[in-house]
């Protein structure tokens, strides 16, 4: 009787030192976990302040848009006339052909267009029958 006592004081001994040993490693783990949970709080109050700085920024970008947006836009100066004009000139140019490289010129006279196009047109015919 005296052997089994002394063998189950033994293991109970054992069975204490092995849980001594993963108090410490769970002792260990939740020291890891408090400094990393430190490591996480900071890094988010990092991102809250960035993230609040960055709002601050757009709110004002936002607020300085809709004042200057009423007075920055300039009324559209297209009348009826020119709409009526430039919708007839496109369906005029509708089957136009495009010759790349000749300078168009700038101009609100559609007759002075269409002489300066044929006489381009008139110097590409020439330079064209020159070479055959």
């Amino acid at each position: 009787m005296a052997k089994t006592q002394t063998e189950n004081l033994h293991r109970i001994a054992q069975d204490v030192s092995a849980i001594k040993e993963e108090i410490s490693l769970i002792k260990i783990t939740t020291d890891l976990l408090s400094s990393e949970q430190v490591k996480i709080k900071s890094c988010i109050s990092g991102f809250r302040a960035n993230i609040q700085k960055k709002v601050e920024t757009i709110e004002n970008k936002i607020a300085s848009l809709k004042s200057g947006s009423t007075s920055a836009i300039p009324a559209p100066s297209f009348s009826y006339e020119d709409l009526i004009s430039e919708t007839y000139e496109r369906s005029q140019r509708e089957k136009n052909v495009i010759i790349r490289g000749i300078k168009e010129i700038r101009s609100s006279n559609s007759e002075e267009k269409n002489i300066h196009d044929s006489e381009e047109v008139k110097k590409i015919i020439k330079w064209l029958f020159q070479i055959a």
